[in-house]
């Protein structure tokens, strides 16, 4: 049926969550940068917020036409950015 192997060892994760989560580290608060949105791929809003929580970054996101969205950096270590209006 099956044939069990030991001893094999596990590879290590290829994504792209380690990239942008190295990426997102490097950013300052302030910083922005622009992701393109692609049609029938997952929101990359979505992605974004989740990898910035784990990392306890907080952003804001607007769409700037139907295929960008701009991210910009408005709290990191316990730092915020101002409100504008």
């Amino acid at each position: 049926m099956y044939k069990v192997q030991k001893n094999i060892p596990i590879p290590g994760r290829r994504t792209q969550a380690g990239k942008k989560t190295n990426f997102i580290k490097r950013l300052d608060l302030g910083d922005s940068f622009v992701v393109p949105i692609v049609v029938g791929e997952s929101n990359p809003r979505v992605s974004w917020y989740n990898i910035a929580k784990r990392l306890d970054i907080k952003i804001a996101a607007r769409r700037i036409d139907n295929h960008k969205l701009r991210i910009w950096i408005v709290e990191k270590d316990g730092e915020k950015l101002d409100e504008q209006e």
